[in-house]
Formats: C-alpha cells, sequence, structure tokens
C-alpha cells in the first residue's frame, strides 16, 4: 500500500479597499477596477492522498461536503485532468463566513489548487495556475497574490501595489447574514451601478499617503447591497457613528463591512461593545 501524503494550505480571506463596476461586458461579465488586499482571516486545508472517491471533501461548513460547490468542482476537475487513477481527501476548517464579500471560496479554491500542485507535484506554473483559476470565478487569480494590488478586468489582470500596510489593521463587522454576488449585480444591472474614478486613490499609493487614500475608499456594490440587506447598512452607519468615516467601506458585494485603523493610535476596545451586541466584530492584521 503506498504511503500517505499530506500537504496543508491556509487560504486567506480577501478585502477589497476599493471597487468600481465599470460596465458589463457582452459575455456576462463585469469589468471591474479594485483595490485587494490579504488579511490574517484563513480557512484551514489539508490534503491527503488516497481516499473511498476521486475527491473527498470533509468540513465544519455541510456546504463544502456536499458535490455542488465551487471548491469541488475544482478538485474534480484538476485531479481527472492530472491524476485520473488517484483519489484524495480535502479537509477544511472553514473559519471565513460565506457571503460576506471575503472571497471565501475562492480562496478556498486557489488553495486547492495550490494544495493538489504541491501534493502530486505536477509542476503547474503560477501563470498556469491562475489561468485555470479564472475559468472557476474572478476572485480566484487574486488568491494566489501574496500583496496588495490593482485587480482589473474581471479579475484578470493583476498589479502588485507599493503599499505598506504593516502599521493598521482591519476591524470587520459582520452582520451575519449571506448576501448572493449574484442577486446584487443581477440588481445593478438592472438599476445601474454607482462609478467612482480610481485615478486618485492610484495617486495616493503613488505618493505612499495612506491616510488620503483611507479617504477616498469607495465600492459600486454598497448602495445595491444596503437595499438588498438592510443588516449591512446598518453595521456601516454604526461603525461610521462610532469612528468617522475614513476607512470604513464594505467588501465585495457584502455583507461585512471594514474600518481601517492603526491599532495604536485607536482604543478599539471601548467601542466595541455597542457592535457586538448585534454584529460579529473582529480585528485581523493586513497580509
Amino acid at each position: 500500500m503506498d504511503e500517505k501524503r499530506t500537504v496543508r494550505r491556509l487560504a486567506r480571506a480577501k478585502v477589497n479597499l476599493f471597487l468600481n463596476v465599470k460596465g458589463r461586458r457582452p459575455d456576462g461579465y463585469h469589468d471591474l477596477e479594485m483595490i485587494n488586499a490579504r488579511i490574517s482571516l484563513a480557512d484551514g486545508l489539508s490534503f491527503v492522498s488516497g481516499g473511498d472517491e476521486r475527491v473527498v471533501i470533509r468540513s465544519n461548513d455541510p456546504y463544502l461536503q456536499n458535490h455542488d460547490n465551487l471548491v469541488y468542482f475544482v478538485a474534480r476537475d484538476l485531479m481527472e485532468s492530472h491524476a485520473p487513477d488517484e483519489h484524495v481527501t480535502i479537509e477544511i476548517d472553514k473559519r471565513i463566513p460565506a457571503g460576506a464579500g471575503l472571497a471565501g471560496n475562492s480562496a478556498d479554491a486557489a488553495a486547492v489548487i495550490e494544495g493538489l500542485n504541491e501534493l502530486y507535484q505536477w509542476g503547474i506554473s503560477p501563470a498556469a495556475m491562475r489561468d485555470f483559476a479564472l475559468l472557476y470565478g474572478a476572485d480566484i487569480p487574486y488568491c494566489f497574490e501574496p500583496r496588495p494590488a490593482l485587480v482589473e478586468g474581471i479579475g484578470e489582470r493583476i498589479t502588485p501595489l507599493e503599499i505598506d500596510l504593516s502599521e493598521y489593521a482591519v476591524l470587520l463587522v459582520h452582520p451575519k447574514v449571506f448576501v448572493a454576488t449574484d442577486q446584487v449585480f443581477k440588481k445593478g444591472d438592472m438599476v445601474g451601478f454607482p462609478t467612482y474614478d480610481i485615478g486618485p486613490v492610484l495617486d495616493a499609493v503613488r505618493n505612499k499617503n495612506l491616510p488620503r487614500m483611507f479617504e477616498l475608499l469607495r465600492n459600486s456594490l454598497e448602495e445595491i447591497t444596503f437595499s438588498l440587506s438592510p443588516e449591512t447598512k446598518k453595521a456601516k452607519e454604526m461603525l461610521i457613528a462610532l469612528t468617522g468615516s475614513d476607512g470604513v467601506v464594505m467588501t465585495g458585494s457584502g455583507a461585512a463591512v471594514l474600518k481601517i485603523v492603526n491599532p495604536s493610535q485607536f482604543n478599539l476596545y471601548d467601542r466595541l461593545d455597542v457592535l457586538s451586541d448585534k454584529f460579529s466584530v473582529n480585528i485581523y492584521n493586513f497580509l
């Protein structure tokens, strides 16, 4: 019997510090301009060679254990194309909340591609992994990138940015509701998306003026999400009332709202009680 092999990966959550919807393409995708960054919140994945089926997923999240989710599709297709005679068991300790705008499933999918590539030593290049990932979701390619980046198109054009966020952290407020990304974009296509100029934000980045950048954070999906999820709107309103508006923005299509803070200058704990009574409130480091 072959000796079982094990590989472990972390799937890091992603936040959007800026998100602009430029328009809808003929293929149904949307052209986007985003500034993305990864944070310390992460799912834990382990890959063990062998098992009763080609792909078995075990998780504390029941959704991931069925055969109708992004993570399973990515693993199944990779195994079918690269190791048709092999079986693998993937265990996922889910910590990134679903429907929160934190790219949890996309991060897991990226970790699956990297983890299987390492487990079976296929030698798939980083560029090939990104190309494969884009077939399954526009958010996945960025999840391979360790640095903050400008992400354009449908997610395929990624330009790392020289932003030093090491002195800052993310105060993340989640109203414990699920927001479906497809429903947000569907409504946006009907009513229109607000548009924002990313130019001043990129100027602030180039000038290393982070306070100015934090003043300019925007998300074209906010008002649409607020109309579908009043809880998300309330989370942002309460966060602004307690901490001020600079550095506050909804991430992704919601439901989580974030504030960028400098922990050495901001007494977080005196202000969290009111929020934590109604929402999930946590603080994470930028990576």
